[in-house]
């Protein structure tokens, strides 16, 4: 009740010292978003921008890995994140040292561009790859391509794994 009482006063205060009009400054949607909202986010990485807030909206099991598609509620903006399993990296590495999981990552609003990867993993290490942004406001898919790179053949295209969609 005495905080309520506190707060009345305040307003109060700033109504009166204001000329009767009380002033309301909107917050700015940079202020706590790094610098993008929705559309504005599309095609910039959102690590250092989004992913202090971002949550898993979808998952999907792509054989070596987990292919996420992630929200950030404060940027209204959505991205791919790929998750090589470490079972998958570890047995890789034991079997044959010289090959490795290369991961590309999409994220698309459908009917829209797509936008592609923003930062590779590299090669037998247990970190995730993910994609560029896309406006968080319409529905939003994320798709890889996981490829085997090999130091002594041919890479292995494990193909493009489309889902999932939120």
């Amino acid at each position: 009740m005495r905080l309520l009482r506190r707060i009345v006063i305040a307003v109060t205060a700033l109504v009166l010292a204001t000329g009767g009009v009380a002033v309301v400054a909107p917050a700015s949607a940079s202020a706590g978003t790094g610098g993008c909202y929705g559309s504005g986010c599309n095609g910039l990485d959102p690590m250092g921008r989004c992913e202090g807030d971002a949550i898993t909206v979808r998952a999907m099991d792509v054989g070596d890995g987990m292919l996420e598609l992630r929200y950030s509620r404060s940027c209204i903006a959505n991205w791919g994140r790929y998750t090589p399993y470490r079972r998958t990296v570890t047995n890789l590495a034991m079997l044959n040292p010289s090959v490795g999981i290369w991961a590309r990552v999409t994220v698309w609003n459908p009917g829209k561009p797509s936008y592609g990867t923003a930062h590779h993993a590299g090669l037998n290490i247990y970190e995730s790859t993910w994609s560029f942004m896309t406006d968080g406001r319409p529905v939003a898919c994320t798709g890889v391509e996981q490829v085997y790179v090999r130091q002594d053949s041919e890479n292995e295209s494990l193909g493009w794994r489309w889902g999932p969609c939120y």
